[in-house]
């Protein structure tokens, strides 16, 4: 097995504690990350992520309006930047701010530096679904506050993640598209460690994918272990930001390849509008997909792979068994890692499955979907 390899199968992910992402990633002045490359123009990003970017700056107090937060953005004095330059993942249009709560996933096994996410929030629309719906607010100030405090109190002891991923696959999540298995084993842990019953715990317990920023910061961290490593044609960075989608290699982390962003493919969520139009691929929720599980664990999960069945070229489990590097000790039968040599020789592109979020920045999210990224991005 190579060195990069070796490393990223390595790294145990834990959760050790949350954090203001001000203190963690250096965010110095009005600085906002989103998720995949970077924009040409960060003055000019897509309607959903100037969405949430808008909604950013009022949370901060940058702007009292939505017309002045526009102007901020459109003048540069807001910067917009990509999330995984400073080591950060963030799902579909979410922005972190300097007063986001972050969860901080370390390596006991020392293989990488720490690796960041947003803590989702609960009750309703969050952040990553691209509105300006002003509940989204007090949601943030919700989560910012009493949660962040809360699970502040339940980790005097970290929490390892590999083990709560592992039993969640057995049990049918993919760890992207289904985390409901691994959101109700995290929250028993945080609960056993609480003198009492909390009200984080019923609202966590009500939002099925809390878990989907944990184990993207978890799937961060261990591709990043195979960063400056041979082969150095491994992916460790993906994700889309809606106008473009892009990979980036072990062997040039820093160097985004990119394509135009076609929009995921998938069916709708009941209420939402069939006819709406969806942006193009958008989320660092991409990385799951790049470590080997989402799209290229769907054999695992009968919910989503049954839900996405018709958006999908080919037999899920015959494309993980394609491309997929090397076998993960943690977990029985699952290999990892994708090489770009691989997809070259084999002419088989990974299945990358994210949230369908509506074009304009006003409806949110429309549902789940199926993004194939074009064969010449790996070429």
């Amino acid at each position: 097995m190579s060195d990069g390899l070796q490393a990223l199968v390595a790294a145990r992910p834990v959760w050790t504690r949350v954090a203001r992402a001000g203190e963690v990633l250096a965010l110095q002045g009005r600085t906002l990350l989103h998720a995949g490359p970077p924009f040409v123009d960060p003055r000019k990003p897509c309607a959903p992520v100037l969405s949430s970017a808008v909604l950013a700056c009022i949370y901060e107090g940058w702007a009292k309006s939505e017309d002045e937060a526009e102007r901020l953005i459109a003048s540069g004095d807001v910067r917009l930047e990509p999330a995984q330059s400073r080591r950060c993942v963030t799902p579909l249009a979410a922005i972190v701010s300097p007063s986001t709560t972050m969860i901080v996933v370390e390596d006991a096994a020392g293989q990488a530096p720490p690796a960041y996410a947003p803590l989702g929030t609960t009750g309703g629309p969050d952040l990553r679904f691209g509105t300006r719906e002003r509940g989204i607010l007090d949601r943030l100030a919700l989560r910012d506050s009493a949660q962040a405090a809360t699970l502040g109190r339940a980790l005097a002891e970290p929490i390892e993640l590999l083990p709560i991923a592992r039993a969640a696959l057995e049990q049918g999540d993919d760890l992207h598209n289904r985390t409901t298995a691994a959101t109700a084993a995290l929250v028993a842990r945080i609960e056993a460690r609480l003198p009492r019953s909390d009200s984080l715990i019923e609202a966590v317990k009500a939002t099925p994918l809390w878990f989907l920023t944990f184990w993207m910061a978890a799937a961060k961290l261990m591709l990043s272990a195979a960063e400056g490593k041979a082969p150095g044609t491994l992916i460790t960075r993906m994700g889309g930001n809606g106008v473009a989608f892009g990979v980036a290699l072990a062997g040039a982390p820093d160097r985004w390849i990119t394509v135009s962003a076609e929009a995921p493919r998938g069916p709708c969520l009941p209420n939402a509008d069939k006819n709406a139009k969806a942006v193009g691929a958008i989320g660092d929720s991409a990385v799951i997909d790049a470590l080997g599980f989402g799209g290229q664990a769907l054999e695992y999960a009968p919910e989503p792979r049954d839900a996405l069945r018709p958006y999908l070229t080919g037999d899920p489990a015959e494309v993980a068994r394609t491309l997929l590097q090397a076998p993960h000790p943690a977990f029985a039968s699952k290999s990892v890692g994708v090489d770009v040599e691989t997809i070259r020789r084999m002419k088989t592109v990974p299945i990358v499955t994210l949230g369908m979020v509506e074009a304009s920045g006003t409806r949110g999210l429309l549902g789940r979907g199926v993004f194939r990224p074009p064969l010449p991005l790996f070429e």
